[in-house]
């Protein structure tokens, strides 16, 4: 696969789950458009499009929920077979696409996580990346557990990487997903104001010092008392912003990416290669 459709969806928290489930059924069975910002979430789902009208989906962090208190966390985990995951393996294979990622609070044998995960287009699961750096400043230490594995998957014959929320901070789990052969990042996060400026600093760089595609997902409007800033986007290796969301809308991002300028923008600017790890 070397051109590939992406469509972030930029999501507005609803109060249940069912209604965020509904919204992004919603946001699939939107026509393709790829344009260089958003465009709104309908009221109503279209028909069913044409199959492979896009080949993945990216959702934000904890799209289904948002955060709250540690005893409703616990109450709203499901596990890898909940109502969350089987909804999306139907939508997935209902039209024909991916999801790339998108995290639910997930509760594996007791044990609550914040977990991304990736359906291919059968409708069977891929990956399932539990966050591994959580962001103690909210507490989210207190409330979730952290995973401990770090590591790329292969999805409709790419190679990917997800970094969720937080772990965009750390270049080392970019670098390290980077130098296991992933082609484009995955982000799922829940960013606030008023910091959009440093998720977008931090976003751009991730992709330009790895030289590698990068499709983030950003929740907005007001949830768990924190104000959500949006600008969702999709980054190619050397840095140039092909979409963005807004800031304060919810909505349907598009964008086609050709995963060839990997490889052709390393060639030109052979950072990776020139690296002295002796010295570091």
């Amino acid at each position: 696969m070397k051109k590939v459709r992406i469509r972030l969806f930029q999501i507005s928290v609803s109060p249940t789950v069912e209604e965020n489930l509904d919204k992004v059924e919603r946001a699939v069975s939107m026509p393709w458009k790829p344009g260089k910002t958003g465009r709104p979430l309908p009221r109503k789902a279209g028909k069913k499009c044409a199959r492979n009208h896009f080949d993945f989906l990216v959702l934000p962090e904890l799209f289904t929920t948002g955060y709250h208190n540690k005893d409703k966390m616990k109450i709203l985990a499901e596990d890898m077979n909940g109502a969350t995951v089987e909804t999306l393996k139907r939508i997935v294979r209902q039209y024909g696409i991916a999801l790339a990622a998108g995290s639910f609070i997930e509760n594996k044998q007791g044990t609550v996580h914040n977990a991304s995960i990736a359906i291919d287009r059968k409708g069977r699961l891929v990956n399932a990346y539990r966050k591994t750096h959580l962001f103690s400043v909210l507490k989210e230490d207190k409330l979730l557990s952290p995973g401990n594995e770090i590591d790329v998957f292969r999805i409709e014959k790419i190679t990917a990487g997800t970094l969720t929320c937080f772990e965009i901070r750390f270049p080392e789990i970019a670098r390290k997903l980077t130098l296991q052969g992933a082609q484009i990042l995955f982000c799922p996060v829940e960013w606030s104001h008023p910091k959009s400026e440093i998720l977008f600093t931090l976003a751009r760089a991730r992709a330009i010092e790895n030289q590698i595609f990068l499709a983030l997902t950003n929740i907005t409007g007001k949830s768990g008392g924190l104000n959500f800033c949006g600008g969702s986007m999709i980054i190619a290796p050397d840095g140039t912003v092909l979409a963005r969301g807004s800031g304060d809308k919810e909505e349907i991002i598009d964008a086609e990416i050709d995963l060839r300028h990997v490889s052709i923008y390393r060639k030109q600017i052979p950072a990776l290669s020139l690296r002295r790890e002796n010295l570091y």
